[in-house]
Parts: C-alpha cells; structure tokens; sequence
C-alpha cells in the first residue's frame, strides 16, 4: 500500500493523519489526499523535491519541481505548481501552539502573488482535480499577503536593528519553566541596549498583538547586523523557532548586500563543533568571567568599524614622511609634510590594489554557501586565520575577479569557486594540500599552479574553464582523475615538476582530458604530446541458470499484491510468459528464495516486489519464453534476437518493455551480484536496489534518465557502472540526494572513458 513516507502535507507541511484506505486528512489545513498507485510515485517525488526547500535550498527545489512538471505532465500538478510558489517566495509555513499555519517568509519576493502565474496554475489544477481544497490555498494566500503587508508597513514605520538575540525560552521538559538561556539573553540585553537597538522577544514583541509577531521577527532579522546564539545544547539549537531565527538570518546574509555576522555565545561546557553545520564558521565566545567585556568588543568592531579612511590617511602621511626623512637624510629638508593632494594621490592608488572584501582576521573556516551568489563581490582577501573553503563557499559569484589565499589554508572545499566566470587569478600556497571537486570548474582561470604538496587532482576541478591555457602540476601528484581538466578548450602546456617516467605513473581516469587541444606535458627530462586512450566498458560475466522449486501456472496474467510474501518455503520460482505484471511486495520478506527465472512478458514490476529477499542471488529475465521440461532442465525459448547480457547474473529484458525500476524493488536484497538495467527503462526508483550490499557490477543503459534518492544506498561492494553511453551523458542523469551514499569505490564505465566515483 503506497503511503507518504514523511507524513507531511503536500501543501503547508503540517501532519497528517490516515483517514481510512489511502485517504489522508492534514491537522492544519485539513487538505484532504488520496494516495494510490497512479499518483504515489508524484506525491514521492514531491515529498523529495521538499525536503530541499525545508533545508532552504529553494533554487534546487525550484529546479526539482519543474522537472516533475514535465515528468507528470497530465497529472494533478496542483501541488508541484503550489510549491513551485512557495520557492518563488521564500516562504515556510510554520505551526503555532494553537496547531495553525502561518507563513515564515526567509526574502520578500519583489513578485506579487497575484501576479504570479504558479498560483494561476496552482488555482486552474486544484479546480479541475480536487475544488474542495481550493479554499485552502486562497487562505493561506491570504496569510501571506498580509504578512507582507505588515512588513511593508512595519519596514515603513519602525527603525532598523542593530543585534538579534536568539535563544530557547522555555525547557522542552517542562515548558511552563524558563530555561537559563532566557536569564543570559535577559542579562545580554540589559547590557547592550543602552548603545544599541536590540531585539529581544520578550521586550521587543510586548505589545504586539500575536498576528504581527511574524513580520515584526522578520523585520529585526532582516535589519539586524550582528545574531548573538546562546548555546548550551544541540537540541535548543536545532528547536522549531530557534533553527528558524538563525536560519533565515544566515540566509539573509547571503542574499542581502549588507554584511551580517553571527555570534555564538557557548555555555555548559557546548563545544563549538556542537553547532550545526552552517554554523561551523562563525567566531563563539566562551560564557566565563571575560564574556561581556568579549562580547561588547565584538559588537563594537562590528557595528562601531574603525574610520577606515582616516586610518589609511593617516599611515600614508607617515609612510611619505618617512621617505621624506631618508630622502633628505643629513640635509636642511624643506618642509617634510605632504601636501593633502599628496596624501589623496598615494591613496587613490593604494585603493586601486587593495580587495574590495577583506575577511575578518580571526575567521578560522570560510563555511559552506557563506558567499554563493553574491555578485556584489570583486576581489577577496582572507586572513592568514583560515584553515579551510567550504563547499560552494564563492559558487556563483560571477563578478569575482581575484581572490588570494594565504599560507594557513589547507583545504579547498567542493563546488568552492565554481562557475566564478570572471574569476581570472587565484594564488594557492603550499599549505593547500586537498582541493575539492568541481573547485574551480567553469571560471575564467586563463592559467593555474598547483600547490606542492597536493597528491591528488579532483575530478572537475577545472571542468569546462574554457580559457585556460596553462596548468603546474606538482610531482607530489599521484592520481588525475575524471573530467580534471575536461573542455579546457584552449589548454596548451602542461608545466609538471617531475620526468617522463613520473608522469606516465600518475594513474589518470580516462576522459581526465576529454575535449582538449593536442597540448603538450613539459617534463624536467623532455615534452609528451597529448595522448589519452579511450577505455571500453567492462566485459559482463555470463548468467547462471537454475532449477526451480516452484512454477507459476501458465496462463497466469499477474502475480498479486504480497501474493508470496514471507513466504518461507520458497527457493526458487519461475514466471511463464503468460505474467504481465508482479504486484506490491509480491515476494517481500522470502527469505530463502535464492533464483527467480521469468519471461521479458513482465511489463511491471511494482513497489517492493522482492524487497528482503536477502538471499537472492540470480535473477533471470529471458527474451522469449520460459519453461520447464520433464527432464529436469529449465529451458529458455529466446527469440531470433541478441540478448544484451549484462553484470554477473542478474539479466532485466532490453526489448523496452519495463521502462522503470519500482521503488524499493530489491530493497534488502543483501545476496544480489549483479543486475542489469533493461534498455529503454528511464528511472530507477527510490531504494530500488538499497542495501544490496554483495552488489558488485550494474549495467545502465544511456536511456536512464533519472537515478533516485537512496537507489544504490549501501551496496558497500559495488566496483562497475558499465553505462551505455558518454561520460556527458552520464553527468546528465538527475541523481537524487543519497543516490550512492555507502557504495563501494565504484567506476563508471562509460564508452568514451571512465569515471571514479564522485558526486556526479
């Protein structure tokens, strides 16, 4: 029976309840769904492309959710267009104490709902397929258009802020006591708000009626600069109201031109990699004797900057001065000091070489996302302080030109300056010796050296950085791996630090160089032209054939839903030609079926159909018929047709018949080697082949489109991904979240060259 996994209504994310059969009825909204199979596989892939806007991610969300526009096309998409709006305005729906939804906005979207052509359709669909829930979408429409209103208002009518106390209130044990972070924020806001405008709920909300509470909260996030975050535990950290402060600050900080700096104020011996992962990177204070004086200093650097340019005026004059006295050293110098248009000259020159972004010195880690997306930034500097990039730390910053890391780094994070097409020079000292992947794919980097220390080339790290003409690469490198340097276009020379012989000892994954010119490796012991071998696919082990304990009856046209399941006797069965489709858990749970033998007649294979038979180890699909004779052989009758074989000895029919991999199909399947996805299927489901931890080989066919979320989850074993087609082709297949998380150390083997395993 399909059901939805997240217990989450597909429109305002509140709980839902099973009514009865597969209905089921949301507490908040009182939405009311029906799951069956037609439209279980929809609302599943909604439940995915959700979880990516829950974690703030809207732009991934968004993507995701337009894709199932065109993948459900002619479905009941009320709620792909529904979500598809809730992206486009940067809003979750949150659920107060009295168990109602209200809109949590993390930007104020410039388009008008109205306006907004996802609502016209969200509207247009919920009047065709289900008009009894139209009302609820005009409410919560409503909700939102006066939260906006209200901030508008508010914006217009309120000063801005200059700190945001964040903090758990009431202890989760017993919410009617306070907990010690209220009496700390209380004591924090005493001492600042004398110097500063402070929001503190307790004080800033008192006399405000509740239904303004949410955009007044968005109005001091959105003004303040500096969050401070008492942190005594992870779970008051991570609660619903306190995640939903810090978390739409530390959005804001990303999407807003002004700069926004976080605070953690640590207590009961919390330890800073206690904080959530988009936390790491901020600067905590520890809550002892010497915290106010800390924090005020903080708060002082921050709000209260140093007069910049009197500052720089002021060393100029003195560094002229200086010159000054050298230059007339044991003379009668004439009057010493620089004229004004003097000191504005040198200055104007020294702003032309500085960075128009200096990091704050002290900052140990550049977190994930910290900057993605800002256009705002130019030119980056960073502290001696920093010890690490995060991931997609600068992706997208597309007016980035330069950027200097100093000695200190160590790492560089994946994704950290991809598609920075302006980014033409970066210096990576020796310090650095892990560079993610895809670090610097797709930027305007015209040349590049490598740091001494490093040993390994990320697959994509220069990926499609079509103006780079020269690369350094230190002999300290041992692997190269997939798509390093691929549609480098204008790559000419090769600078290695070591002989011929060192080089061709670098184990390189073919298609490390895929679209290149004939450019050429300059050795310390001679030059090597361009020459990269194409690999073929790893040739399939032949299939195995066994007798079985069991025979569907001919003329059988389906085996039923949980027909077979947990059946204990079952060993061995085969399926005539006759069967068209094998139903919900037909053989879910049978625990000593080892072989299945069946017919390329099978059209569907439903969810779950073997999940748990985890001693399966040969699943047979022949073209043709499938019979048993009298002398105790099992005879397969193929066509006049070559069948594909694939991995090991598991084969799936490539006639175009079964054009998916159910969801949760071999789930569990613990004793399966290898399987063979049919040609002509397009997606593998959800947990299709999870935990099937003695795979080794799969073969995919280039009609796959689309791998989902946990498919190969677990299979700990698995070595070969023999792909039917070219490793571009293979980077376009939609992968959902976990796709591979667990697998073996497996390689892609596609037919222009071979892929390592990566986060394709």
């Amino acid at each position: 029976m399909p059901t939805f996994t997240q217990k989450k209504c597909p429109t305002c994310g509140g709980k839902l309840d099973l009514l009865s059969g597969n209905n089921y009825e949301c507490r908040s909204c009182h939405n009311v769904y029906e799951l069956n199979e037609r439209n279980a596989n929809l609302y599943h892939d909604i439940e995915l492309a959700s979880t990516f806007r829950e974690s703030l991610n809207f732009k991934q969300a968004e993507l995701l959710y337009k894709k199932l526009l065109k993948e459900y096309d002619g479905d009941n998409l009320t709620d792909v267009y529904w979500n598809l709006l809730l992206c486009e305005q940067r809003v979750m729906f949150e659920t107060d104490q009295n168990g109602e939804q209200f809109p949590s906005f993390y930007d104020i979207s410039a388009t008008e709902i109205d306006e907004s052509e996802y609502y016209g359709q969200t509207i247009s669909y919920a009047n065709k397929f289900n008009p009894a829930n139209i009302s609820t979408y005009v409410s919560l429409v409503n909700k939102m258009h006066l939260a906006k209103k209200q901030y508008r208002t508010i914006n217009e009518t309120t000063k801005p802020y200059d700190i945001f106390i964040c903090f758990k209130k009431s202890s989760t044990k017993d919410p009617s006591k306070l907990t010690k972070d209220y009496q700390l924020a209380m004591d924090l806001y005493n001492k600042l708000n004398d110097d500063y405008r402070v929001f503190f709920s307790e004080r800033s909300l008192n006399n405000i009626v509740v239904r303004e509470y949410e955009p007044n909260i968005y109005h001091a996030l959105y003004t303040a600069k500096i969050m401070i975050i008492i942190c005594s535990q992870s779970a008051y950290i991570n609660s619903q109201w306190v995640k939903n402060e810090w978390s739409r600050f530390k959005m804001m900080s990303n999407t807003t031109s002004q700069t926004k700096s976080i605070i953690p104020i640590f207590r009961n011996n919390f330890q800073p990699e206690q904080l959530p992962d988009e936390l790491r990177s901020c600067q905590g204070i520890r809550d002892d004797i010497g915290l106010l004086y800390n924090l005020t200093q903080a708060v002082k650097a921050i709000l209260n900057p140093v007069d910049r340019e009197a500052e720089l005026a002021a060393k100029i004059k003195a560094e002229m001065m200086e010159a000054f006295s050298k230059q007339f050293a044991g003379q009668n110098a004439p009057d010493m000091q620089p004229t004004n248009q003097q000191i504005a000259t040198q200055k104007l020159a020294k702003e032309n070489a500085v960075q128009n972004y200096i990091v704050p010195y002290g900052t140990k880690e550049i977190g994930d996302y910290e900057f993605q997306e800002r256009t705002d930034l130019k030119e980056i500097a960073l502290p001696n302080t920093v010890k690490r990039v995060g991931n997609f730390a600068f992706a997208d910053c597309s007016e980035l030109t330069k950027v200097e890391i100093p000695n200190g780094v160590t790492s560089i994070g994946d994704f950290a300056f991809d598609n920075c097409i302006n980014l033409t020079a970066i210096s990576l000292p020796v310090s650095v010796h892990e560079i993610g992947e895809d670090a610097f794919s797709n930027t305007g980097l015209t040349n590049i050296v490598l740091p001494d220390n490093l040993k390994m080339i990320n697959e994509w790290i220069l990926n499609g950085c079509e103006n780079l003409k020269s690369i350094t690469i230190p002999r300290s490198v041992t692997d190269i791996c997939a798509d390093s340097l691929s549609f480098c276009s204008q790559l000419e020379h090769i600078y290695y630090k070591g002989t011929k012989t060192d080089w061709n000892a670098i184990t390189k994954v073919n298609g490390w160089d895929l679209q290149t010119k004939d450019y050429t490796v300059h050795c310390s012991d001679g030059n090597i032209i361009k020459n990269a071998p194409v690999a073929k696919p790893a040739a399939p082990a032949p299939i195995k054939i066994v007798k079985p304990n069991y025979i569907v009856p001919e003329g059988t046209t389906e085996i039923k839903d949980s027909q077979f399941r947990n059946q204990e006797n079952l060993t061995d069965a085969l399926i005539p030609n006759s069967v068209k489709r094998i139903g919900w858990n037909a053989f879910e749970g049978c625990a000593k079926l080892t072989s299945i033998i069946m017919s390329d007649s099978v059209t569907d294979i439903a969810w779950s159909a073997f999940s748990n038979c985890d001693s399966l180890t040969n699943l047979t699909v022949a073209r043709g018929n499938a019979k048993y004779h009298s002398d105790g052989n099992c005879i397969i009758e193929t066509s006049s047709k070559t069948l594909v074989i694939g991995c090991q000895n598991s084969i799936i029919p490539n006639d175009g018949s079964v054009t998916s991999i159910g969801n949760y199909s071999f789930l569990g399947c613990s004793k399966l080697e290898g399987i063979t996805i049919p040609i002509g299927a397009t997606k593998i489901g959800y947990s299709a082949f999870e935990g099937c931890s003695e795979l080794t080989c799969i073969m995919i066919p280039n009609s796959v489109a689309s791998i989902d979320y946990r498919a190969f989850k677990g299979c700990s074993r698995l070595m070969d991904i023999n792909y039917l087609g070219t490793t571009k082709e293979w980077k376009k297949i939609y992968k959902g979240n976990q796709w591979h998380a667990g697998t073996g150390k497996y390689v892609v083997h596609c037919t222009d060259g071979d892929l390592k395993k990566s986060i394709f």
